[in-house]
């Protein structure tokens, strides 16, 4: 999916090497580690994660803390041949763009997104921080794009989805959480 837009040229004209390794290493690493519950769940159960991360987008921090990891282990940092101007670059794109994944924000990227091509648009000399939105609106578009996919796909990704949604719901730990199950089932 991610590939799909990157090969698109209105991208793929501004881009580098070091976007597209970004890019698709951050549509790899999204759901790293998935718990299987959504952000709202873990918040509402008091979860290690959301103490960890405040109530701050647990799950997208979580991925992105399990990914780094990952990169900087031994035998396994490739990073160590970035420049550290490289690094610091591709960290930021890869971060940006996992956040941009937490459902929580869809309304206000769609806004922002929808006010940016209604005005000016993207214009061919877009700086860092409109490339790496245009970047996390793509990896947003690719992570929810199950329905457009054909019918055995969409169908498959849905009773995961909803399966995913419904265990989050009813017989759990806290009091709390079974309160705010239809918050928890619905909530992304």
């Amino acid at each position: 999916n991610m590939d799909f837009f990157l090969r698109q040229p209105n991208l793929q004209r501004h881009v580098n090497a070091l976007d597209i390794l970004a890019s698709l290493l951050a549509a790899m690493i999204h759901d790293l580690g998935h718990p299987g519950v959504n952000n709202t769940f873990l918040e509402v159960t008091r979860d290690a994660l959301a103490m960890t991360y405040n109530d701050v987008s647990m799950l997208e921090n979580h991925h992105l803390a399990v990914a780094f990891a990952l990169f900087s282990s031994a035998g396994c940092d490739w990073t160590a041949a970035l420049t550290e101007e490289q690094y610091r670059d591709f960290r930021e794109t890869v971060v940006v763009m996992v956040l941009g994944t937490d459902m929580r924000a869809h309304f206000d990227h769609l806004t922002r997104f929808k006010s940016k091509i209604a005005g000016e648009g993207f214009t061919q000399h877009m700086d860092r921080k409109e490339l790496r939105f245009l970047l996390l609106i793509a990896l947003h578009a690719a992570d929810v794009c199950n329905p457009t996919k054909p019918s055995p796909i969409a169908l498959e990704w849905c009773r995961r989805s909803t399966e995913e949604f419904f265990n989050q719901v009813g017989d759990r730990d806290t009091p709390k959480a079974r309160d705010k199950d239809e918050d928890v089932c619905y909530a992304g």
